[in-house]
């Protein structure tokens, strides 16, 4: 059977999506839910402003215009709770 033999087949192939397994799973619940907890806990202003940002995606200027704020608070509020944030993650991991 030589090379012009061969039937060829120009569909691309698919592949099997892989599955993460249960492990992966209930460790992605548990990370989810580990941030959540965290996010929770932050004053009111920085919580508002971290979703915003980092939920909503928007942007420093519009965050100020809906919180009827300065763009330098939406600044300071979003290094406080990223900052926070940090440090919760730290000493989770320790």
């Amino acid at each position: 059977m030589g090379l012009e033999d061969r039937s060829t087949n120009d569909e691309p192939r698919e592949f099997a999506t892989p599955q993460p397994s249960p492990e992966r799973v209930l460790l992605a619940r548990e990370q989810l839910q580990s941030i959540l907890s965290a996010v929770s806990s932050l004053p009111t202003q920085q919580r508002s402003v971290f979703l915003l940002r980092f939920a909503e995606e928007m942007s420093l200027a519009q965050i100020a215009d809906v919180l009827d704020v300065k763009v330098g608070t939406v600044k300071a509020q979003l290094a406080r709770a990223t900052g926070k944030l940090r440090e919760m993650k730290e000493r989770q991991w320790r």
